[in-house]
Parts: C-alpha cells; sequence; structure tokens
C-alpha cells in the first residue's frame, strides 16, 4: 500500500511543469519528478545513489554554484525549529545564466516539498515589457514638452497678429474692404490661437495631469452664454438659434469653464453645418440620473461611415473643424464621468448628447 501510494505520488508530480523534490526530516530524498532531473541534468541513478540532501546538493551545484542557498534549503529541510520550517522562496542565477525561482513548503508529516523553476524567459519580458513602459513614458514626457514649447512659440506671434489687426480695423480713413481684410486676419488668428490651446488641453488629459474645478452650475446661464457667443454667427448664416431649458433645473456639480468649453465646440460646429433657413438648437432634458445636453443642427449630417470615428482625433471632417475638437469635447465630458454621443441622418442634420 505504501508502495502504491508512493507511486500515484511520483505520477502526480510528474505531470508538473516544475522541479520537485520531496525530503524527509532527516534530509534524505523522498520524491522527485522527471522535470527534476530535467532542470539539474542528473539521472535518477545518481540522485538514488547521492540520496541525502547534502550529497545531492554537491551533485546540483554544477548548475547554481551558491553555497548560500544551499545551506538555506538544507535549514528548511533538516532544522526542527518551527521557524525555519516556514515557506521561503527566491530566485537564483544558474552557471549558464537562466534565471531559477526556488520555493519550498513544509509538509504535515514533517518533509519539505523543495521547487525549482526557470523564469528566465518572464524576467525577460518583464524587463521588455519595463523598458517599453520607460520608453513609452519619457516620449509622453518629450512630446508634452515639443507640444508647450511650440504652442508657446506659436503663440507669442499669433497675440501680435491680433493685436496689430484689432489696431488696423480702429483706424480712421481705412477703406472697408482693408477693414474687413483686417477682421479676416484676426478671425483667423484668434480661430488658430485657439485650435493650438485645444492640442495643449488634449496633451494634458493624455497625460492625466487636467484637473477640474468642480462647482454648482446653473444650466440654464452656462446654455445662455454659450449661445450669445454663437447667435451672431449662425443668424449671419441667415439660420436661427433655439434654446430651450427646464424651468426650476437643479444646478449640477462641474467644472463650468470645460463644460462650456464643450460647449462651444459643438455650437461652432453646428453654426458651420447650418444655411439659410437652418435651425440650431441647444436644449436640456433631465431625467433621475442624469442632465443631457443637446445640441442639434438641420445641416447636411454626417456620413454613416464617418458616424464611428467623429469622436477621433485629427480626422478629417466634412463639416470642417480643427480635427482635435470633438475628440477634446468627448474627453471633458468624460472627465465629468460621462459621456458623449452622436446622432445623425445624412441631408437631415446631426445632433450631439453629452451625459
Amino acid at each position: 500500500q505504501y508502495a502504491a501510494q508512493i507511486q500515484v505520488q511520483t505520477a502526480t508530480l510528474d505531470k508538473l511543469n516544475d522541479a520537485v523534490a520531496v525530503f524527509g526530516s532527516d534530509g534524505r530524498l523522498r520524491l522527485h519528478n522527471e522535470a527534476f532531473e530535467t532542470f539539474w541534468r542528473v539521472n535518477a541513478d545518481a540522485l538514488e545513489t547521492a540520496s541525502d540532501f547534502d550529497a545531492i546538493a554537491e551533485l546540483l551545484k554544477a548548475i547554481i554554484p551558491d553555497p548560500a542557498l544551499w545551506l538555506g534549503l538544507k535549514a528548511r529541510v533538516a532544522d526542527p525549529d518551527p521557524e525555519s520550517r516556514i515557506a521561503v522562496s527566491g530566485e537564483a542565477r544558474t552557471a549558464d545564466d537562466r534565471i531559477a525561482a526556488w520555493q519550498t513548503r513544509p509538509l504535515p508529516d514533517g518533509a519539505t516539498l523543495v521547487a525549482f523553476s526557470d523564469v528566465t524567459a518572464r524576467r525577460e519580458l518583464e524587463q521588455a515589457l519595463a523598458a517599453k513602459a520607460a520608453a513609452l513614458e519619457e516620449s509622453q514626457a518629450l512630446k508634452r514638452e515639443f507640444v508647450g514649447s511650440v504652442s508657446y512659440e506659436l503663440r507669442t506671434p499669433l497675440t501680435t497678429i491680433v493685436g496689430y489687426s484689432e489696431l488696423l480695423e480702429t483706424l480712421g480713413g481705412l477703406s472697408e474692404r482693408s477693414r474687413q481684410h483686417a477682421g479676416a486676419i484676426r478671425v483667423a488668428a484668434s480661430q488658430l490661437a485657439r485650435s493650438i490651446d485645444d492640442v495643449l488641453d488634449m496633451a494634458q488629459i493624455d497625460a492625466g495631469e487636467m484637473e477640474l474645478t468642480l462647482g454648482d452650475v446653473r444650466v440654464r446661464d452656462l446654455l445662455d452664454e454659450a449661445a450669445e457667443k454663437v447667435r451672431a454667427r449662425i443668424e449671419g448664416r441667415g439660420a436661427t438659434l433655439i434654446v430651450t431649458c427646464p424651468d426650476k433645473l437643479r444646478p449640477v456639480r462641474a467644472d463650468e469653464r470645460r463644460i462650456g468649453q464643450a460647449l462651444d465646440h459643438l455650437l461652432e460646429n453646428a453654426s458651420r453645418a447650418v444655411s439659410d433657413g437652418g435651425v440650431v438648437t441647444l436644449s436640456v432634458q433631465t431625467n433621475a440620473s442624469e442632465i443631457r445636453i443637446r445640441v442639434e443642427d438641420t445641416g447636411r449630417g454626417i456620413p454613416y461611415h464617418l458616424q464611428a470615428h467623429v469622436f477621433d482625433r485629427f480626422v478629417r471632417r466634412d463639416r470642417g473643424g480643427p480635427g482635435v475638437g470633438l475628440a477634446l469635447v468627448k474627453a471633458l465630458v468624460e472627465l465629468h464621468g460621462g459621456w458623449a454621443e452622436v446622432e445623425s441622418e445624412p441631408g437631415k442634420g446631426a445632433a450631439f448628447i453629452l451625459h
């Protein structure tokens, strides 16, 4: 019966990939598996001849020539002190430069299980992943530094351009055509400055460095302020801007500036889409769990094949825009724990909803 039990245990151990051996409290080898022979490059006869821990350790030192390791393992196997008979683990370097992980487990009958495994590939993979992560972090830092530096260099001359174009618009004796040209320069420079700010904001969000300044925001005031910024532009295209908001709507906890920034992008997007006779609607719907802000236009809509990518950054858009605005809208809403979606039927307009 004892022999049968040993056979069952040995067969079980042979199913393991780890090199496993069981030593009795007297230091003699009781069991080992085939992986143990393979790992240590010894055969069963040599192990049977060696028999006890010291002799077996001398055989195995050809693979791991670390006296301290074998001394420590012997203490775990043969020392009756309960403090020595505890589960321990570690790693060692083999003579052929592999990394071997080892561990000991005391068994109820006083024996000790000792297991070794080759973790070289795992450690190399971990090192490669760590190196890749470090390189990625470094590239992100370089990107942020580059974006910040270039943006600063661009904003400085833009400020000058905007300032002098505003001065030209106020000069007396300037023809109406020249005044329009100066105004066009000012508008274009201001749009470029805003695009630079958008890119900087996206870089800050990507780096996890944008912090929200939360407060109680009156949604009606937020909508009215955003609407007034684009009303003249929409009406100048012969379209109508409609703002609807439920009465006595409770304030929401949000960053007023960032939500306003998202609305500005959506309304500017809508103002470019509508034409004579069109309508832009800015509205709010509520339920027990959320507030939905909807910006809808009756413009040309968005083709179905582009709707899945409408919030992607730096994507060329049929509806115009710098290519990062809608991506920024989505990111700003997600910072608030919400989400953004689009509904559109080509030829009949589009609606952007912020949850």
